[in-house]
């Protein structure tokens, strides 16, 4: 979301999807993982002084072996994770979980240990509310949570009272149909709803009315 940098009147948001950091154990040469970490550094950065970011957004696949990693190594990654992703003290970070993080797909099971190490890191707090009338909601198709809506926030999707409600998400809630996503949909009606995983960028715009599954 952009603006006139001379006024306040949105709020613009940088998405970071799967950065996936390099791992010691598919990667064993610590040259290339320095390389990687520079390389991630220097564009991050890059972003961040075009866009200049209110918010920033990361939308899963924060570590590469984040989910099969002993607890020292992923004390490792995580230092590594936050020398290169430094926030400006005015920027709000949102971190959620991709597989690489907790498991999930092919055979890497979601366990709870797994979920609790990475909020304990990343603080996944599943809803934020900003300024402007935004409202960020964490849609976890991993685990298939849902955030809960207060009867106030519940209220304002029914009346269309002119907030803006986002949802993120791993997984992609469009691309991946089912029960779990007609749900979502159908608590949230979301304005636009953000995903990662797939590494490739794609838009797809439809009415509300029609996702139906």
């Amino acid at each position: 979301m952009y603006q006139n940098y001379s006024t306040d009147a949105c709020t613009r948001i940088l998405f970071v999807a799967d950065p996936q950091l390099l791992g010691e154990n598919k990667e064993s040469r610590w040259l290339a993982r320095y390389d990687n970490d520079k390389h991630i550094s220097r564009n991050y950065q890059q972003a961040l002084s075009h866009v200049r970011p209110q918010i920033v957004i990361y939308l899963g696949d924060l570590i590469d072996e984040g989910s099969f990693a002993d607890d020292f190594l992923y004390e490792k990654y995580f230092q590594r994770f936050s020398d290169i992703f430094v926030q400006p003290d005015s920027v709000k970070a949102i971190y959620i979980p991709g597989d690489n993080d907790i498991g999930g797909e092919a055979q890497e099971m979601v366990k709870p240990s797994k979920v609790k190490r990475f909020n304990s890191y990343f603080e996944d707090n599943h809803q934020w509310k900003f300024d402007h009338k935004l409202n960020i909601y964490h849609i976890n198709r991993i685990t298939h949570e849902l955030p809960l809506l207060k009867e106030e926030e519940a209220s304002q999707v029914e009346e269309n009272s002119g907030y803006i409600r986002i949802l993120i998400s791993h997984f992609s809630v469009i691309l991946i149909p089912g029960a779990y996503s007609y749900k979502a949909i159908e608590r949230f009606r979301p304005h636009a709803i953000f995903s990662g995983h797939y590494h490739r960028s794609s838009q797809i715009t439809t009415e509300l009315k029609k996702l139906r599954y």
